[in-house]
């Protein structure tokens, strides 16, 4: 019975280890969040050139810019005449955890041809 008891709270501190991690990390992205993002100046893009050098558009006040940025220097490059549009890519972590866990079990389910209860999908229309 002891055993039990402290696996069972060994389990207990785990997640309760687990979900204060995740609280933390979620809080923290979102103060770093609020740090980068400026009022009047927004980050649309940026391309690596080099080890220390990377060209960013940049959007300010409504209007959007090329720059060079390096360790040393940021130049204005030119003003974009169309404005390009950010693509917001929807990452698999975003809504909770157990939908984040479905569109991974359904993945792989459709990869490996298993239905639920472990059915093959080809067997099912032999019926």
């Amino acid at each position: 019975m002891k055993d039990v008891l402290s696996i069972l709270l060994a389990l207990i501190g785990i997640f309760g280890v687990l979900a204060l991690t995740y609280y933390l990390s979620k809080w923290y992205a979102g103060r770093i969040n609020t740090v980068i993002a400026g009022k009047h100046m927004k980050l649309i893009d940026r391309l690596p050139v080099s080890k220390t050098g990377s060209l960013v558009i940049v959007e300010i006040a409504g209007k959007q810019y090329v720059a060079g940025v390096s360790d040393h220097n940021v130049a204005l490059m030119m003003e974009l005449q169309e404005p390009v549009v950010a693509e917001t890519i929807e990452s698999p972590f975003a809504g909770s955890f157990s939908s984040a866990v479905k569109k991974v079990i359904s993945g792989i389910r459709n990869v490996t041809g298993k239905g639920k209860g472990g059915q093959d999908n080809s067997e099912r229309g032999a019926d």
